[in-house]
């Protein structure tokens, strides 16, 4: 078991729809992941915050406590607060900044891990039956999200470059006029977002090299080289 953190647009994606969902920390807020979770009857993951302040006032099923950290307040607890859990997919998420309790932590919640899902999915469970706990994500409106972006992560993974015109399988484009290339007219990136390319020498005058660079929401990178001969 490892912490994770939630990536930058996936965080502002969930946030910008509910603001129950917690404040990301720059970047650093600490989630667990479970994939042992039921929800609407499919065995789902979810992402379960720390947080260095819960209300003591809390309802105890509603969270787990974990030893003080240096930022937890007088009358506060430090622990997992599961009523601020969002859906997670590994695609969404990415490792986190830890510190030299992580370890503690860690071994703690695994220790006691079945206590946790099990109170998880109570409160899940509740949910869906219309009894939502005061504060609580919106779990059908984060699972929108979810859905949207996991979908997103996907189509980047797939990201394929294709050539309209006149591709041989040695993937060389012929052209008439190296002035007029056109990304839009000759290059189609599947579900992808087009970004930019350069033009760079090749070989001798008549060849070239076209780079393609392509991003997606979550500034993830990638080029493809495609040579070109320039028709005399």
């Amino acid at each position: 078991m490892r912490f994770k953190k939630l990536k930058d647009n996936y965080y502002l994606a969930l946030k910008a729809k509910d603001d129950e969902v917690l404040s990301n920390h720059g970047g650093n807020r600490p989630y667990v992941i479970l994939a042992n979770l039921i929800y609407k009857g499919k065995k789902q993951t979810f992402a379960i915050p720390c947080r260095s302040n819960i209300n003591s006032h809390v309802p105890e099923h509603t969270r787990f406590v974990l030893p003080r950290r240096h930022t937890t307040r007088d009358g506060n607890l430090h622990g997992l607060h599961y009523i601020k859990l969002v859906p997670a997919n590994k695609k969404l998420l990415e490792n986190v900044q830890t510190n030299n309790n992580t370890q503690l932590y860690l071994d703690i919640i695994e220790e006691h891990i079945s206590e946790i899902e099990n109170d998880l999915q109570k409160i899940i469970n509740n949910y869906e039956i219309g009894i939502k706990e005061e504060f609580c994500t919106d779990l059908e409106v984060l699972f929108e999200v979810y859905e949207t972006e996991l979908s997103k992560a996907k189509a980047f993974d797939k990201l394929k470059i294709s050539i309209k015109k006149n591709i041989l399988d040695h993937e060389f484009l012929y052209i008439d006029d190296l002035d007029n290339i056109s990304p839009q007219e000759y290059v189609n990136i599947k579900n992808g977002i087009f970004g930019s390319y350069i033009i760079q020498d090749g070989i001798d005058d008549s060849h070239k090299k076209m780079i393609i660079f392509a991003k997606n929401s979550y500034g993830q990178k990638k080029s493809v080289t495609i040579n070109i001969i320039i028709a005399p």
